[in-house]
């Protein structure tokens, strides 16, 4: 019999597999979406229902289940992925696709010898808003 502390602790361990195996996701911007996501620091304060989530959503980023979608972006998020999209359309941005956004925020937000954040819908809040305006500053300096 399978008690409820046993499936707390394969969703923990489950939940860390997909971040440091499956995503390679550094741990700053794990803490980073769990905040953003669950206004939690750590994956051990989080309820049964937000460890099945966060199971479910890490799946879908590394791509393991094709029935389930991404969380919406928020508003930050939207923005920096509109701005990227008009800077495909003046023709400065050749990829306009997600992994190339995701390229561009890794390389913006890379730190000395820490590697960036993975995805522009990890930011948080302070580095989306850098993110922004550094894509605003491109958008007026090519027209």
């Amino acid at each position: 019999m399978t008690t409820v502390s046993t499936w707390r602790t394969n969703l923990i361990r489950k939940a860390k597999t997909l971040q440091k195996r499956v995503l390679v996701m550094p741990d700053e911007d794990y803490r980073f979406m769990l905040e953003d996501r669950y206004k939690q620091s750590s994956t051990a304060d989080l309820t049964m229902e937000q460890l099945q989530d966060l199971v479910t959503h890490l799946d879908v980023m590394a791509g393991n289940s094709a029935k389930q979608r991404p969380s919406r972006p928020d508003a930050q998020a939207q923005k920096i992925w509109a701005l990227w999209q008009a800077l495909h359309e003046a023709g400065v941005v050749r990829d306009p696709s997600e992994a190339a956004i995701n390229a561009y925020v890794k390389r913006m937000t890379r730190r000395g010898k820490a590697s960036g954040v993975e995805s522009y819908r990890w930011l948080n809040h302070y580095q989306a808003s850098g993110i922004i305006e550094a894509l605003k500053k491109w958008s007026q300096r090519v027209g």
